[in-house]
């Protein structure tokens, strides 16, 4: 009868504990999508782009991903998929269910997450036009700068300026920069978007100067033999071989100048020292070119300087023929077109 009794109450001791156990077992925690990102934001019909889901259990029990969509297909394995666009433009969201299987059982529901991605057979605007309304100005001062840009798909453009140095006001396609305190040339860029991942840029260049910068207005060939084997073409002088020509420089300021360089891709010659090619004749800003003997193309050019450091350079390409019938009488000229 005592070892029965003894049963009984062991019993009694030990049932408590296990109830008292069971109702605090931890419950299963849901899975947790830490992020859903799309590679893209913007496709064109029948493009395709990845999708990656990151999530994770604090449990560490194995997740199941789940994919659906409202428009387009879904390829992949898991957490990473591709997304194919359909050939309909328009916006579709792609959704990423994740579970470890376990809170279903216990009346739970599954992470879930969307992404919203736009189908648009987009053309990239284009920059019409760009520049300052001034090629130069003194420190601190004020110049406007314009853009022009259209899209074709007529959508809304967004123009993002920013500069060397200096400050920008103002918004839209007409814009302000203010120059800095300082002396030097400075680009002042655009970059003008479309809001679905179009975009197209241009930039454009301010010198900032005490007095008015050094300008080389022009460059001038003027054949000195005949016949007149020289010609004007693509931006290019054309010259017989072994023949002279008198190239001169003229610049917005001459006073100003105390030196011009001259070159032709070899030594650097300064008035009134000539070289292989270069003979001053009477003047520092003229000078005696007699063309090699091989065909090809030769770059003259010059610097000019003034005493307190600024400079201006040009340069004019010359195409040495080493044949008569490369130039045309129609076309022969004793001067070239102004080089400007």
């Amino acid at each position: 009868m005592r070892i029965r009794l003894k049963a009984f109450a062991a019993m009694c001791l030990v049932a408590p504990a296990l109830l008292l156990a069971a109702g605090c077992a931890p419950s299963n925690g849901v899975p947790t999508i830490v992020s859903l990102v799309s590679h893209d934001d913007v496709l064109a019909p029948l493009d395709s782009c990845l999708i990656e889901c990151i999530a994770e259990d604090k449990e560490g029990d194995a997740l199941e991903y789940t994919w659906s969509t409202d428009g387009g297909t879904v390829t992949g394995y898991e957490g990473t998929v591709a997304w194919t666009a359909p050939t309909k433009e328009g916006i579709y969201h792609i959704t990423c269910q994740v579970s470890d299987g376990v809170e279903r059982q216990e009346g739970g529901a599954p992470a879930r997450e969307t992404v919203t991605l736009v189908v648009k057979d987009n053309h990239y605007p284009t920059i019409d036009g760009m520049g300052a309304d001034c090629d130069w100005v003194r420190p601190g001062e004020d110049c406007a700068v314009h853009c022009q840009a259209s899209d074709i798909d007529g959508d809304v453009l967004t123009y993002t300026w920013s500069a060397d140095a200096g400050t920008i006001s103002g918004e839209g396609g007409d814009v302000a920069w203010t120059a800095p305190d300082v002396e030097g040339d400075f680009t002042i860029r655009v970059v003008v978007t479309d809001g679905y991942g179009g975009e197209y840029s241009a930039h454009t260049a301010v010198k900032t100067a005490l007095n008015q910068p050094l300008v080389i207005t022009d460059m001038v060939a003027t054949a000195l033999e005949e016949p007149a084997y020289l010609n004007f073409y693509d931006e290019r002088i054309k010259v017989l071989k072994g023949k002279s020509y008198l190239i001169r420089c003229e610049v917005n300021e001459p006073l100003r100048i105390v030196s011009y360089e001259w070159s032709d891709g070899g030594p650097v010659c300064v008035f009134p020292v000539g070289g292989e090619r270069f003979v001053f004749e009477s003047k520092p800003n003229e000078i005696r070119w007699t063309a090699p003997l091989e065909r090809g193309d030769f770059t003259i050019t010059v610097v000019a300087r003034d005493a307190d450091g600024h400079y201006a350079e040009k340069s004019m390409v010359v195409n040495v023929e080493t044949c008569t019938c490369a130039f045309s009488d129609s076309t022969n000229e004793g001067e070239a077109p102004r080089h400007s």
